[in-house]
């Protein structure tokens, strides 16, 4: 099983979404990490499981349980990097520049 590592905006996308949903309902933001964490631990145990993005080979896209989002990594020699966590409603390809440090 690889450990996975997030980029410093994934990070980020995952605190906003949560404080959103907890904004909206109280216990929401720990339903959408909970449901998180469990589509996480997926890309650990099965890096190659997901379907490749279409528009970069090298990336997978799997979907968050019960919520319009989905996380977007790369599987890497040692590890599992997730470059983003976003809405499905988000302009695709736009965290692509996130990438770069790879």
């Amino acid at each position: 099983m690889k450990s996975s590592e997030l980029h410093t905006e994934a990070e980020e996308d995952v605190i906003q979404t949560v404080e959103f949903y907890e904004n909206c309902r109280s216990g929401l933001g720990e339903l959408f990490f909970t449901c998180y964490v469990r589509a996480r631990s997926l890309i650990e145990q099965f890096p190659d499981g997901a379907p490749r993005y279409s528009y970069n080979p090298n990336i997978r896209r799997i979907s968050i349980e019960d919520f319009p989002y989905s996380i977007y990594y790369s599987s890497l020699e040692d590890k599992i990097f997730i470059l983003a966590v976003i809405h499905d409603s988000r302009r695709p390809g736009f965290w692509l520049e996130r990438l770069k440090p790879l």
